[in-house]
């Protein structure tokens, strides 16, 4: 029997949770860090200025309209 991942409960709380490292790696891969916007550099925000929204998103600008 193989097992990803094992939970240590004590006084009915979650202690320690072991992960295989192939699971930790799936962590990581969706990890996100949240930026604020006073953390953006002048580089970050005239990359993001420039930026264009692909065509095959143009059905989401209803979702912003007053439509």
């Amino acid at each position: 029997m193989r097992v990803s991942s094992a939970e240590f409960i004590r006084n009915g709380k979650d202690r320690l949770v072991l992960l295989s490292a192939a699971e930790y790696q799936k962590l990581l891969a969706r990890y996100r860090r949240v930026v604020l916007p006073n953390e953006l550099s002048e580089l970050d925000i005239e990359a993001i200025a420039a930026s264009m929204v692909p065509d095959s998103y143009a059905h989401l600008d209803a979702e912003i309209s007053n439509q």
